[in-house]
């Protein structure tokens, strides 16, 4: 895919994370509905021809400096997926942060992230950390403490790093601050990968 039409599929991307955003708040009358419906509806029509396959790899190896681009349909960090919240991760040197701001699309109990939500973004980050410390593998298991409600609408920032390594097992540790609160943290054992047998 060229440069110019990755930027433009972004550009889309974006605006329909807008759309689903408002549309998690929709209060309007039937006939407004009816009308909107079959707007997308016309949409999705004009969309079919073009839907069916990826536009960019599913799995990037070389991400670069932006992890985040190691996956770009990840449904918790992918650029490239409308349901996947705006993720801003950096790294500095053993550690990951990753800030976002969630919406209403988000939202379990009234005015705060659902907890599974919130357990996402862990799974993400702490494999962009393994990842990152050349030590990538799959999640066995996590353990999250929720500490206090996680805030919609407001910045969260998530800390990721390998704590230690056991062989094949990785221990990855995270943590979540809003406004200097510490909300949740997290634990997670990782599986590194195994190379396949040479026959």
């Amino acid at each position: 895919m060229s440069e110019q039409n990755l930027r433009a599929l972004s550009a889309y991307i974006s605006t329909l994370r807008q759309t689903l955003e408002l549309s998690a708040n929709l209060d309007t009358d039937a006939d407004s509905l009816h009308a909107l419906t079959e707007q997308l509806t016309a949409l999705n029509k004009q969309l079919q021809p073009a839907s069916g396959v990826k536009a960019a790899p599913h799995y990037i190896a070389d991400y670069g400096d932006d992890i985040s681009g190691i996956l770009p349909y990840s449904p918790i960090s992918g650029r490239l997926n409308p349901i996947a919240p705006p993720l801003e991760v950096e790294r500095d040197d053993h550690k990951l942060s990753a800030t976002v701001t969630l919406g209403r699309v988000y939202e379990g109990p009234p005015d705060l992230v659902h907890g599974s939500v919130v357990a996402a973004i862990y799974d993400q980050i702490m494999a962009f950390s393994a990842v990152d410390q050349k030590v990538a593998g799959f999640t066995a298991n996590l353990s999250v403490d929720y500490l206090a409600g996680t805030p919609l609408l407001k910045p969260l920032t998530f800390s990721s790093w390998v704590d230690s390594v056991d062989g094949k097992k990785v221990i990855v540790k995270a943590e979540c601050h809003s406004d200097g609160t510490l909300l949740t943290r997290c634990t997670g054992l990782f599986i590194t990968f195994q190379p396949e047998p040479k026959k």
